[in-house]
């Protein structure tokens, strides 16, 4: 469906767009909040310089049914030196809950992500 996204023009970008934001209707989902959209656009132009060894992929099923992360960094190469110093403590894997800036960081937003996490893990197909 996406695989040759940078390679489509701009009108054939609309169309996917548009399709996608139809099946998205058809399946009664909502779409993402305009505060995410920002926050994604800050992760990506932070993230662009590492190219194919750093991937970003959204709203990540951690398993067969939702619950979902709003994002999971993936670091596939190790050798990753991160520039900035809150992805320092970046690991392989990084399932990031984001809230705008009006909603609380409460314990209930830290076990909700720490409750994320120990589900990818839990769910996982392999040991380690």
């Amino acid at each position: 469906m996406f695989e040759d996204i940078e390679k489509m023009t701009k009108e054939e970008r609309e169309e996917e767009i548009a399709l996608v934001t139809a099946r998205l209707k058809e399946l009664n989902a909502t779409l993402r909040s305009d505060w995410q959209a920002g926050f994604e656009a800050l992760l990506r132009i932070d993230t662009h310089k590492y190219g194919s060894r750093v991937h970003i992929d959204t709203d990540v099923e951690l398993g067969v049914m939702p619950p979902r992360t709003d994002y999971m960094i993936i670091t596939e190469d190790e050798a990753v030196e991160w520039d900035k110093s809150i992805f320092q403590i970046f690991r392989k894997f990084n399932i990031i809950e984001y809230k705008n800036p009006k909603a609380e960081l409460n314990m209930r937003v830290i076990f909700k992500v720490v409750g994320y996490a120990e589900l990818y893990v839990g769910l996982a197909e392999h040991e380690g």
